[in-house]
């Protein structure tokens, strides 16, 4: 049974003020140690998933703290990138780009800590708890729930903040929007990407953004088509009210792209933002899927390839204001290789360029690997093979090397679903350690995997007796070499295949600060 606490617990400060001969001073004053840094667990984190107008079996699941005490990691020697990421919700660097080492740290026991989900109403209500995480390495999930509901917040605080992570699952079984789709849930931003989706003749592409804070927020959505940037101002200005929503229509925005690229940046204010797209011929689907959000880098590395599938779309804008020159490299189980006739593509700064990789790629799972002379985004599509009439796809995107721990949240077995780990590494050998957790924080099984250089490798999971969702945590092991990770998950039936790839990302579990010490003589210099 769910517990009804509250979801997400407040850290208020206090300032103190000294009386020193009847007289109240300033709050004693802070001077930061020049140079001088410390690293502390995050005290509180907080994301946001999107409220979905479809009329669809929904579920959100959360997990927190799934790996305290958080052990020690050092971060691999060897980079594939670099560059500094513009609004990467929950990821440190850029897509490629290998992260800072990972400091050594516990969370204090002592500190109280509350973790779990809300509905955020869309007015000015305090959001409603669904369902709580008491202990670290607990989860909890709510749904399926069919039908529209609201924005769901995930927030925990004190000692369960440290790796604090959501999910957001939609299912459908039949019909125009039959699909799987998964999504990490992120925090608000103020600059988010995109890459992937259409407004061309039977696509359904919705940019959703949410205002989950207190004051208001403006927005610019701006959109890229293979022609450039399309004029589209309804999507200029668009004002959120504090906890209000918006939705927009890509198809209202720039009709008949065949593929497009979203920038979502804020004029004021913060707002998560979620694409979703959906294919479909009459009523019967060809694809549905959750556009992971992604940050420019001259270096790109995007996991989660399917090489079974019948199209594997590669999309690259270029966004530094210079057209690109873009080597590709793919990464597969045999080893990595120059796709022939895609070796290099001519990314028009603007433009949105595309090509199929399915003809380079044969029954292998692969990551791919992009340099360039110019900040790009980049995506990758796969829509899968299918005897049937209906299919569905999955979408993938450049992320960071993990730095950390990374977790899938909300597996489940139910359905005849199957699900894999696809952990892609470019330069050096790395070992990962891949674990599957309970929603009781127990570990139903652990191992440690080596991924040879420049191969991806595939690490099924074991189908195991739970009628709960469960988790399964990613660790890059010391001394390896970067590597990128993302969660597939698929299954076979008589109407079609279902797919769904989430790209992973280092669990948020401590913040460096100034090393800053009260000093009450800056009080008294100032009177």
């Amino acid at each position: 049974m769910v517990s009804r606490r509250t979801v997400a617990g407040s850290l208020v400060g206090a300032s103190v003020a000294i009386v020193v001969f009847g007289r109240v001073l300033a709050p004693a004053s802070t001077v930061s140690l020049a140079g001088a840094q410390v690293t502390e667990p995050v005290a509180s984190s907080y994301v946001v998933c999107p409220e979905t107008r479809a009329r669809q079996a929904i579920e959100f699941a959360a997990v927190s703290a799934v790996v305290a005490p958080i052990q020690p990691t050092s971060s691999p020697t060897s980079a594939t990138g670099t560059g500094s990421a513009t609004g990467s919700p929950g990821a440190s660097g850029s897509p490629g780009a290998m992260p800072s080492p990972a400091p050594s740290v516990s969370p204090s026991a002592s500190v109280p800590g509350s973790a779990g989900l809300a509905a955020l109403p869309n007015d000015n209500r305090a959001p409603t708890p669904l369902a709580t995480i008491t202990e670290s390495g607990g989860s909890a999930t709510i749904g399926p729930v069919r039908g529209r509901i609201p924005a769901v917040l995930g927030a925990a605080s004190g000692s369960l903040a440290p790796g604090f992570a959501a999910s957001q699952w939609n299912y459908h079984w039949s019909g125009s929007a039959r699909g799987v789709a998964a999504l990490a849930c992120t925090p608000p931003s103020t600059d988010q990407w995109f890459v992937g989706g259409s407004s061309g003749v039977g696509n359904s592409t919705n940019v959703l953004m949410i205002n989950a804070e207190d004051g208001p927020a403006q927005v610019d959505v701006d959109v890229y088509g293979p022609n450039g940037q399309v004029s589209a101002p309804a999507g200029q200005g668009v004002l959120i009210r504090a906890h209000g929503r918006a939705s927009l229509r890509l198809t209202a925005l720039a009709p008949g792209l065949s593929v497009a690229a979203i920038h979502v940046k804020t004029q004021s204010g913060r707002v998560m933002a979620a694409v979703y797209d959906r294919a479909s011929r009459g009523l019967v689907s060809r694809g549905y899927e959750w556009i992971p959000t992604t940050a420019p880098s001259r270096r790109v590395v995007i996991p989660g390839g399917d090489g079974f599938a019948n199209r594997n779309l590669l999309s690259v804008l270029a966004v530094g204001g210079a057209d690109a020159d873009v080597a590709v490299t793919l990464i597969t189980t045999d080893g990595r290789f120059v796709p022939a006739g895609n070796a290099r593509l001519d990314a028009v700064s603007g433009r949105v360029v595309t090509t199929d990789l399915a003809k380079a790629i044969d029954g292998e799972y692969f990551g791919v690997q992009l340099t360039s002379d110019e900040p790009i985004v980049a995506g990758l599509t796969s829509t899968a093979a299918s005897r049937q009439a209906s299919t569905d796809s999955t979408t993938s995107t450049g992320v960071p090397a993990l730095g950390g721990p990374a977790v899938a949240v909300g597996l489940t077995n139910v359905a005849n679903f199957r699900h894999m780990m696809l952990l892609t590494a470019p330069a050096g050998a790395a070992r990962v350690g891949v674990k599957v957790v309970l929603s009781d924080g127990s570990v139903q099984s652990g191992q440690i995997v080596s991924v040879p250089a420049g191969t991806t490798r595939a690490v099924p999971i074991s189908r195991f007796s739970t009628r709960s969702t469960f988790s399964v945590v990613v660790t890059p092991q010391p001394g390896g070499g970067p590597v990128f990770a993302a969660s597939y998950t698929y299954a076979r039936s008589a109407l079609g295949p279902f797919g769904t790839v989430v790209p992973l990302t280092s669990l948020r579990t401590t913040v460096t600060v100034p090393d800053a010490r009260p000093d009450l003589g800056v009080a008294f210099a100032t009177r």
